[in-house]
């Protein structure tokens, strides 16, 4: 999905928290209509036209790992395990980078390990 998008405004940003992780949203407005099948990673597509909403929060968990939560207009994924190719190669980037946001650098983020609970007495 390496096709370059028309832009998109944003109208709106808000915070929400899923599964304990926040999620920052952003409400958009497509300068031209968009259909198509969009490819999210591990093979999940969706079909229709550009998201209005959307959300994506990514924590890096080692050299190669990162734990991913998106929002994409009423529907919610999650990943805890996706590679830095698998999220390049998807449609994530195209549309962050329309909405003029950068997948890139959320990828280059330092690496921040998984806190432990403590196991009960």
């Amino acid at each position: 999905m390496p096709q370059r998008l028309p832009a998109a405004t944003v109208v709106g940003r808000r915070m929400v928290t899923h599964t304990a992780v926040d999620v920052p949203v952003r409400s958009l407005v497509w300068d031209e209509p968009t259909e198509r099948i969009w490819e999210l990673p591990e093979g999940v597509c969706l079909a229709g036209p550009a998201p209005e909403q959307i959300g994506l929060a990514v924590e890096r968990r080692c050299i190669d790992s990162y734990s991913v939560r998106l929002l994409w207009d009423r529907n919610v994924f999650g990943w805890e395990s996706l590679s830095r190719v698998q999220l390049l190669t998807s449609c994530l980037g195209p549309v962050l980078q329309a909405a003029g946001s950068d997948l890139r650098a959320l990828l280059d983020q330092p690496i921040r390990p998984r806190r432990l609970k403590p196991m009960a007495a």
